[in-house]
């Protein structure tokens, strides 16, 4: 059941439709659009995140400040407390 006509055989074109041309700018295009927005928007991510670890950094060091007050406010009512246990 092989058929020799040569209309029913596949064949290659070496012609390029409008349609064809049209469709591949606009993929082209997208493409470039979507890979330049992603860009934008990694750019404000990283942004985003250098803001944030100062803001991070700042609060540490806010914490911290208060950690030692209130260190050294527990040392000085330590003492105060000795002194009193030792009168007694």
């Amino acid at each position: 059941m092989t058929d020799e006509n040569p209309l029913n055989r596949w064949h290659v074109s070496r012609t390029i439709n409008i349609g064809h041309l049209l469709t591949t700018a606009v993929i082209l295009v997208t493409v470039i659009l979507f890979f330049s927005k992603q860009d934008a928007r990694i750019g404000e991510a990283e942004l985003n995140i250098r803001h944030l670890q100062v803001s991070r950094d700042a609060d540490q060091q806010r914490t911290d400040k208060k950690f030692d007050m209130i260190h050294s406010y527990m040392l000085r009512i330590e003492a105060k407390l000795d002194r009193i246990i030792e009168r007694e």
